[in-house]
């Protein structure tokens, strides 16, 4: 038997659940504003390295939930999160932080243009 899954649906590492909605919102419609929100939100680990963010910090880099990571931007600036933080109010992490929290934010706002894993349209 062939398992289907629905990329239209949040998974569990792109689930809001238990996060504070509030704080994303209002967020804008389309994935590539989305997107750009996540720049203003994380910081890659040489970049935080460079900046002398303290040790304590790079363990940010290993959080997988996007609820947990909206948790982790709300606990550096508690600005919504359509409000660009200065770099060391910035989570660090890589490109898998930008991925999930913009699948998640697009997931849970049904943003019209958010693609699959697989390049192709879920809705």
């Amino acid at each position: 038997m062939v398992t289907v899954i629905d990329y239209s649906s949040p998974g569990p590492l792109t689930s809001l659940h238990g996060a504070r909605l509030e704080a994303v919102e209002p967020i804008p419609t389309g994935i590539i504003d989305v997107c750009g929100l996540a720049a203003g939100l994380v910081i890659q680990p040489n970049d935080a390295q460079a900046l002398g963010l303290p040790n304590e910090r790079f363990p940010q880099n290993q959080i997988r939930p996007v609820g947990e990571l909206v948790d982790a931007f709300l606990s550096l600036d508690s600005k919504p999160l359509t409000d660009r933080r200065e770099p060391n109010h910035r989570v660090i992490g890589t490109c898998r932080h930008f991925a999930a929290r913009c699948s998640g934010i697009a997931g849970s706002h049904r943003v019209s243009d958010a693609a699959s894993p697989h390049g192709m349209n879920v809705r």
